[in-house]
């Protein structure tokens, strides 16, 4: 099936969205060779780095506590903070972090992978060094909440525009 062009960015959510579905379904499958985890950072990296620019300036400026009260994971930074504590914010700060590959996986007791350490960094003239201005932990559930809630918001904010005209 071909890619919706004239809406690429929601057609992408889409589909990643059921790609993240058909492998959780899988991954519990002893025989399985599917990777749920593998596949949050991968919907996670498609979903932030993939839209333009204009896209992003067109996020809604929303409250955490808001995200928060609708379902999205809260985030308690371990280091730092946002410059500003709402959504365009949040996922600017994820982006970078996973675009820059400013990540580290955790793992549980039994060495299963459990979640990732996130963080944002910036570069410091004076010290000549890149300084990290947020970190933030985040369980392997949160990072599907937040896989699933932002693609929610794509879909609310690119719903497809009705065709002009009849049928041709």
């Amino acid at each position: 099936m071909n890619y919706e062009i004239d809406n690429l960015v929601l057609d992408f959510a889409r589909r990643t969205r059921k790609n993240l579905e058909f492998i959780e379904a899988r991954s519990g499958d002893a025989d399985s060779q599917v990777y749920e985890f593998t596949q949050l950072i991968n919907s996670l990296l498609g979903l932030l780095v993939f839209p333009k620019e204009r896209f992003w300036s067109s996020l809604p400026e929303t409250p955490l506590s808001e995200l928060v009260a609708a379902g999205w994971p809260d985030i308690k930074p371990v280091q730092g903070c946002l410059k500003e504590d709402n959504l365009r914010q949040l996922v600017r700060t994820l982006r970078n972090g996973i675009a820059h590959f400013n990540l580290e996986f955790t793992t549980n007791a039994q060495n299963e992978l459990s979640g990732v350490r996130i963080w944002n960094t910036r570069w410091n003239d004076s010290t000549r060094k890149l300084e990290s201005t947020w970190k933030a932990e985040l369980t392997t559930e949160e990072l599907k909440t937040i896989v699933y809630k932002f693609i929610e918001i794509i879909e609310t904010m690119m719903k497809p525009e009705p065709r002009q005209g009849g049928l041709f």
